[in-house]
């Protein structure tokens, strides 16, 4: 199961390549099992999507394959088959579309076509009615012994301008939330009891539109507490294998009072947990001992553990990072790790970019928009709104995306035509910007129009 900010982080997720390797019989994988990828389209937040790739064996011999996602919460049908020579085969990839936006490539790893495997993608777009993709509240630094007080945040959506929230689908229990003023805000309060150190949670609410019927806010906030460590998170530095067993964290009590650890929990760290005095020994303080288990894979990880105290109402939520040593192999010392190596730089491109792109006009009459844009390289489309007064409402023109002409990193000059004007009628237009990461706004503000 998925965490939340599992899942909030997959839009970040690179693209893999497909890795060529020569197989016993002397063929390469590549050459023995070809892979036509797919694409899921323009899809909305929560929807359901995927697309159909297209495996063929191209060698002698028959190929017992295994499709495996890469990344959680994706799946293919059927995950495993057997590819006759010279045959074609379809895969069903189903992709995540939870509370993520933006430009997303999914991957799927295709094991038994060699010594290495192959990779099959689906490419899409997933949309958010908001025109903010990831709606977020933040606490900042919050005293409990002080009224935390309550934030609230508006949704805005230019296409569904009267988006309502009909309901709170579910908060943490210290969260309070709310539907607040005409149905288009929501309202959260921290309870005394809310958990100290870091909050990061999602109030889920479902709005009343066509095309999205749930939206996730993210809540987050430092809950100054009775306990924690120096820093939250924690930083445990590199760890060779052969010290997994030894992390310790010291938690203290900020009025020097002893205090027992109950519990530790963490979905996303496979460790076990106890407490010792600190060394040396200090009024309030107490050592969590942390040892990670061999099956925890290597490299970075960023967690969250919830401790409990036995005296104590608030718990602790304690980030914990730390980059874990790849297991040695015989006759090869073991390697500590000192941070991530520094990504080659690549050096910027001499040549002009290309001359401006004009989009021919379209035919017909009524109101004819123009928009040049520069640089496309983090445009995925546009959209045109349409009132009938500089303070609207305004409604968008066709639920489609304006597909980008592409000019490398050249500039295009855009001719958009509104033939449903009516003659001597006055409108006010304006165009969007719809970006890759899913963000939408306005290139300018409404401009005024008489249709001729």
């Amino acid at each position: 199961m998925l965490s939340c900010r599992s899942v909030a982080m997959l839009g970040a997720l690179l693209s893999l390549v497909s890795i060529a390797t020569r197989a016993a019989a002397g063929e390469s994988a590549a050459s023995v099992l070809t892979v036509q990828d797919c694409s899921y389209g323009d899809v909305y937040q929560f929807a359901p999507a995927g697309c159909r790739a297209t495996l063929q064996n191209t060698g002698a011999k028959p190929l017992v394959l295994t499709i495996v996602p890469v990344q959680p919460g994706t799946t293919a049908q059927p995950d495993k088959m057997t590819l006759q020579p010279h045959a074609k085969a379809d895969v069903d990839l189903h992709v995540l579309t939870d509370n993520i936006a933006g430009t997303i490539t999914w991957t799927y790893r295709i094991e038994g076509a060699g010594a290495e495997p192959v990779f099959a993608h689906a490419n899409g777009f997933i949309a958010s009615v908001l025109d903010d993709p990831r709606p977020a509240i933040s606490f900042d630094s919050v005293d409990l012994s002080k009224p935390p007080g309550t934030k609230s945040l508006a949704f805005a959506s230019s296409p569904y301008s009267n988006l309502r929230i009909t309901k709170i689908l579910s908060a943490a229990e210290f969260l309070h939330a709310s539907i607040g003023k005409d149905d288009k805000e929501l309202v959260v309060g921290l309870s005394p009891d809310a958990p100290w150190g870091t909050i990061e949670e999602f109030v889920k609410v479902a709005v009343d539109t066509p095309v999205q019927k749930e939206v996730w806010v993210e809540v987050t906030g430092e809950v100054q507490g009775e306990i924690g460590p120096q820093k939250n998170p924690f930083w445990l530095g590199g760890i060779p294998w052969g010290q997994r067993g030894q992390q310790k964290v010291p938690l203290i009590d900020q009025n020097g009072r002893d205090f027992k650890i109950a519990s530790v929990t963490s979905k996303d760290l496979a460790a076990t947990y106890d407490s010792a005095p600190c060394e040396p020994a200090a009024a309030g303080c107490r050592d969590l001992l942390i040892r990670i288990a061999d099956s925890q894979p290597a490299g970075l990880f960023k967690v969250q553990l919830d401790v409990a105290f036995a005296d104590r109402k608030n718990h602790l939520h304690l980030g914990v990072w730390g980059i874990l040593g790849e297991r040695p192999q015989p006759g090869k010392e073991s390697e500590t790790p000192s941070g991530p190596k520094p990504l080659p730089v690549t050096p910027a491109s001499t040549e002009p970019p290309p001359p401006l792109k004009v989009q021919p006009d379209p035919p017909g009459e009524g109101p004819l928009l123009k928009w040049t844009i520069a640089n496309q390289k983090s445009v995925h489309g546009y959209q045109v709104f349409r009132g009938d007064s500089a303070n609207g409402p305004f409604a968008v023109m066709k639920p489609e995306l304006i597909e980008i002409l592409d000019n490398g990193s050249g500039p295009v000059a855009y001719r958009w035509r509104d033939a449903t004007a009516v003659k001597g009628n006055t409108y006010w237009y304006y165009i969007a910007v719809v970006y890759k990461s899913g963000d939408r706004r306005a290139l300018s503000g409404p401009q005024k129009t008489v249709a001729k």
